[in-house]
């Protein structure tokens, strides 16, 4: 049965929603490993590196705010968890982790996206996005940024933390002038997404999933059933 969203809005997270992060992460290994491959102890020190700042923000989903900027508390943990400089870890960050996917990402975009959001800015449903990092330049890569009116992050002034808290999501609710009950949130984790969008008090679908009786989330294998739920199709 398809959902009744008009005159809503839906919003968006980016890594793992609009393209697989599986595909990216396989694609990052090799790119590393060739790179590296003469000098394994700097791999082992960037890959040591780069699972500490992804370890890093997991902690950090448990405050609801940083009085520091999100990216530099990051980046500190990150240090501190892996041993590693915090400089050494600033540019082991900016390369592989900020740099080098972008090139990647378009071949990594989730099929289907592409019409799924042409056909909901036909209909006149607002589109935005909330996500964990900066969404800009990655939305640029993957060709869709002309599709969204309205694009934050976790880092940007007045939300200073990550989700599941709801902060993000209703500031972007905001911007796009719509109310919880009128969006819908798309993401590709249960525990981040869904949850943070259960607190908006917004309803969700997962992309990649399947959903269950009872839970405050619905799934959709990808865009195409979306479209179909949601009655794009």
């Amino acid at each position: 049965m398809a959902l009744t969203i008009a005159p809503g809005a839906l919003v968006f997270d980016v890594d793992g929603t609009l393209y697989s992060a599986t595909k990216l992460r396989i694609q990052m290994v090799l790119r590393m490993v060739r790179r590296l491959t003469f000098t394994p102890s700097r791999g082992r020190r960037i890959a040591k590196c780069l699972s500490a700042y992804r370890r890093a923000m997991e902690h950090m989903r448990h405050t609801d705010y940083f009085e520091e900027p999100l990216d530099e508390v990051q980046l500190r943990y990150a240090s501190e968890m892996s041993g590693i400089d915090i400089e050494s870890v600033r540019c082991y960050v900016k390369e592989w982790f900020v740099q080098a996917p972008l090139p990647l990402l378009l071949g990594c975009r989730y099929p289907g996206l592409v019409p799924f959001l042409a056909q909901a800015h036909s209909k006149g449903i607002t589109l935005g996005v909330l996500s964990d990092y900066p969404a800009e330049e990655k939305l640029n890569r993957l060709e869709v940024r002309k599709y969204f009116q309205a694009v934050t992050a976790a880092g940007d002034a007045g939300i200073g933390c990550y989700k599941p808290h709801p902060k993000g999501l209703l500031a972007v609710l905001e911007m796009l002038a719509v109310r919880p009950e009128q969006a819908l949130y798309i993401g590709d984790r249960v525990e981040v997404d869904a949850e943070a969008a259960r607190r908006a008090g917004v309803r969700c679908f997962i992309i990649g999933r399947s959903s269950s009786p009872g839970m405050h989330w619905m799934g959709a294998k990808d865009y195409f059933e979306l479209g179909r739920l949601i009655g794009l199709g």
